[in-house]
């Protein structure tokens, strides 16, 4: 218990215990985490600053030629930006994509 009392106690931990030379089991405390998992049930964004409200970004990319088979740079760059324009909606931008095909 020497190690375990100069580390606090957080709200979320019920029970602590020294079990055995290099072992400390913790218990949560049930009606902490409900509290917890209630508030992110409440908010699918906990944390996320909402900078692109009311903001328009568009984006331009890929551009694969349609008529040739697609090598793994087009298929990149087409990945790459469809996660950009996921992150961007998700940080609230209205976003306007545009994956162009063809030369």
């Amino acid at each position: 218990m020497e190690l375990v009392a100069p580390a606090g106690r957080h709200p979320a931990t019920g029970r602590v215990e020294v079990t055995g030379p290099g072992f400390i089991n913790l218990a949560l405390d049930t009606a902490e985490m409900e509290s917890a998992f209630d508030i992110l049930a409440a908010d699918l964004r906990p944390g996320t600053p909402w900078i692109g409200e009311g903001r328009t970004s568009v984006m331009d990319y890929a551009s694969p030629n349609m008529a040739k088979p697609m090598y793994i740079a087009q298929i990149r760059s087409t990945r790459i930006g469809n996660a950009l324009d996921r992150m961007r909606g998700f940080l609230g931008y209205r976003v306007i994509a545009d994956d162009h095909c063809g030369d």
